[in-house]
């Protein structure tokens, strides 16, 4: 029985001391597993992220150029132009390589693909104006 003073406070900081020790045990399982989400954050989706950032921006430079090279005067002029596009598309071909291997939920791959069809269709559009630009000079 716990009768005096000293004998109570011991049990009580012990109880205390075993539910802190049982929180942070508990913490660490779930800090495990937060552990492994953040490492797919950071090895699948993070990637995909950039990637796609990446694609958006070279697909808004190649609009920019685009429209350069169409409303350009002088052949040098396009020719730079015809340079800064290539580089672009070389750019928005690689970011759609670099996403074709990795694992991706369905309606997300679905949506890749469909962007990719989407730029393709846009490029050899693209090439007709370019061609009809050239000819303007």
């Amino acid at each position: 029985m716990l009768r005096t003073i000293k004998a109570r406070m011991r049990a009580s900081w012990t109880a205390g001391l075993l539910v802190i020790l049982a929180i942070c045990a508990a913490n660490a399982m779930l800090l495990s597993g937060s552990n492994a989400k953040l490492k797919e954050l950071s090895t699948v989706w993070l990637p995909v992220e950039n990637n796609l950032g990446d694609i958006n921006g070279f697909i808004s430079d190649f609009r920019a150029v685009e429209a350069s090279h169409i409303l350009s005067l002088d052949v040098p002029t396009m020719q730079t132009a015809e340079k800064a596009l290539d580089a672009d598309v070389k750019q928005i071909d690689d970011r759609f390589k670099l996403l074709a291997p990795v694992p991706l939920a369905p309606n997300v791959r679905q949506s890749i693909n469909d962007l990719q069809k989407a730029w393709l269709a846009y490029r050899a559009d693209g090439k007709d104006m370019l061609a009809f630009s050239q000819l303007s000079q």
